[in-house]
């Protein structure tokens, strides 16, 4: 989908699936899990952008720390 993320983003992304490795079994595998954080900081993105009155072609396509706050 051509999304980009900061290494902010990034970053708390990692830390969010390490928690979900450390709370796991040990079975922790799901792919899902990880495509559904990112929707869900899609999804984030989307709303912050629209409450903005100025967007920058490339906020468009860029996740940041702040979208994935809310995981």
């Amino acid at each position: 989908m051509d999304y980009t993320i900061d290494k902010e983003a990034l970053d708390l992304l990692e830390h969010q699936v390490e928690n979900l490795l450390e709370q796991s079994d040990g079975t922790f595998g799901n792919a899902r899990t990880v495509r559904n954080l990112i929707e869900k900081a899609m999804m984030a993105q989307a709303n912050r952008l629209i409450m903005s009155n100025h967007i920058d072609p490339e906020e468009l396509s860029t996740l940041h720390k702040e979208d994935f706050e809310g995981n």
